[in-house]
């Protein structure tokens, strides 16, 4: 039972050292589980990662798993392998349902039920309420606190009108992915499948309170847990002494993290082993990424500066004097358009010049953006073909299907029909005049 923090600033090598400690640990000893735990959305780029590493270019005793695969994990193994939980489809539809007959008595939301995102944000908020641990008692005394006749009292009382029906469906139609957690923390005492096992925690940039109490539970019943944290070392060893003007600043989700792991430590007896890295380059980037926040930062006196400051009078001049230094980068410089990144305040504000312009210096882009699945064209298409069939072939039903790009016809043969339709004052199958 030993806890190990490894902390240091970002780009230091934490990640690195955790690779190198996983990988001789799964080498060294099969019989003992090697975990590593990070975030959902990365486990399978540290799983290739990882094997790419390894002399065997494989992974015998050892995983790499999130929070909830450890879970699934660790409940399979009591027998609860048929425990059915409710993907984001299954709760966005029920709580549709509910929505919908507790219109009438909603006071503040009744209206809003149709909203576009309402269920949406409401799914948000009872996922964050379930990870925060804030239970339906604590919604119903936050609503008797509130002002009577406030807004603020209106829309507590339907949120817990919902609440309570949602949990009481909950309990008829399976489980929700955020109390997964719950059951693991009370399963983790019995599992043997975390017992002395070597657990490595890295990537995340702060805990839920579940999530505290998961780690919690892993430190007593693993041999060995090793957590990453990003901060800096000067403010590692004063966590204790934290003042008042340094809270909400860039290192206080970090902080406050080691500050309760620390505690937890304390009043439970877990050694504590903290490890520190530092930067090894010594580079205008590093220096700056080092310097940026301080007051005041100091200056760069290396003869090497690879940072370029450009003011441009509008985000037209800004996206072509990028691409401009891209084709030079590229031309001139040897590099592989899969080696330049672009990293973006906003991405809504450029993402129509971004594309312009990469089409105008034929540069081939990918862009991390959400994109609605209802504007797919091929989404469209099918759509159209059913709302034209619910019309009878009505004129706008009839021209999104035609112009979705799914069909034989060309963009001029299209226009001459839709020219010829609004000439005609075609509005169905029927041949009745549009209005």
């Amino acid at each position: 039972m030993l806890l190990k923090l490894l902390i240091g600033e970002a780009g230091s090598g934490k990640t690195t050292q955790i690779h190198k400690a996983f990988l001789q640990r799964a080498m060294e000893s099969v019989s003992q589980r090697t975990i590593l735990i990070v975030p959902e959305q990365i486990t399978l780029l540290e799983q290739k990662r990882l094997i790419a590493d390894h002399p065997g270019k494989g992974l015998m005793g050892a995983d790499v798993l999130s929070f909830h695969r450890l879970a699934h994990r660790v409940l399979a193994e009591k027998g609860e392998k048929d425990l059915v939980i409710l993907d984001e489809v299954g709760k966005s539809m029920l709580l549709y349902r509910l929505a919908q007959e507790l219109a009438p008595q909603m006071v503040y939301y009744g209206g809003s039920v149709h909203s576009q995102g309402f269920l949406q944000r409401l799914k948000s908020l009872f996922g964050e309420m379930s990870q925060y641990e804030v239970t339906q008692e604590d919604l119903e005394k936050a609503a008797e606190s509130a002002a009577e006749g406030s807004s603020l009292k209106m829309k507590l009382q339907d949120l817990c009108l919902i609440r309570q029906h949602y949990d009481e469906e909950l309990l008829k139609y399976g489980e929700i992915s955020e109390k997964l957690l719950d059951r693991l923390v009370k399963a983790i005492p019995e599992s043997d499948f975390l017992k002395d096992a070597h657990i490595y925690v890295d990537d995340f940039y702060g805990f839920t309170p579940q999530q505290m109490q998961v780690l919690n539970g892993l430190i007593h019943r693993a041999a060995q847990v090793t957590i990453s944290l990003t901060l800096p070392e000067q403010e590692a060893r004063q966590v204790d002494k934290t003042r008042e003007d340094e809270k909400g600043d860039l290192f206080d989700t970090s902080r406050k993290t080691l500050s309760m792991l620390l505690d937890t430590a304390r009043a439970t007896r877990v050694p504590v082993q903290p490890l520190y890295t530092h930067y090894d380059r010594k580079d205008c980037l590093s220096h700056t990424a080092r310097e940026f926040f301080k007051i005041p930062p100091k200056a760069w006196l290396g003869e090497k500066n690879n940072i370029e400051l450009y003011a441009a009078t509008g985000c037209r001049e800004e996206v072509r004097r990028m691409f401009e230094k891209i084709v030079y980068l590229v031309r001139e410089k040897g590099y592989e358009y899969r080696q330049i990144g672009v990293a973006l305040g906003d991405i809504a504000a450029y993402q129509g010049l971004i594309r312009q312009y990469a089409e105008e210096f034929n540069i081939p882009i990918f862009m991390d953006e959400t994109s609605n699945v209802m504007a797919h064209p091929f989404v469209r298409m099918i759509r159209s073909l059913l709302q034209m069939l619910r019309s009878r072939c009505s004129y706008d039903t009839l021209f999104s299907f035609l112009k979705s790009g799914f069909t034989p016809f060309s963009r001029e043969q299209l226009d001459t029909l839709d020219n010829l339709a609004l000439e005609r004052g075609w509005r169905d199958l029927t041949g009745r005049p549009r209005p």
